[in-house]
């Protein structure tokens, strides 16, 4: 929980510069200098978010489970949202 309030947090204060930004009383309470630093803060943070984002949608696999439906019996699901075409076969076995 605490990880996604941090999120959401960031994401909120991003939001908040760009009001600011947008608003021509606030836009002129800091000068150049300071909007340049918070621009460069943002562009960081996306560009550090596009990197994790790549690295998971790249990790992920799509994984095939046999399973039974209630309606059409035994199906096939994928469980995936990675962009590979690569598929990866599982199977739950019974450990007795």
């Amino acid at each position: 929980m605490e990880v996604r309030k941090r999120l959401l947090d960031t994401e909120v204060n991003v939001e908040e510069i760009g009001l600011l930004y947008n608003d021509p009383e606030d836009r002129a309470a800091a000068d150049g200098d300071q909007w340049r630093r918070m621009a460069e803060l943002v562009a960081e943070l996306r560009d550090s978010a596009d990197k994790v984002a790549h690295n998971i949608l790249v990790g992920l696999d799509v994984i095939e489970a046999e399973a039974m439906d209630e309606f059409d019996g035994w199906s096939i699901a994928e469980l995936s949202v990675g962009g590979e075409d690569d598929t990866v076969d599982a199977e739950i076995v019974d450990e007795d």
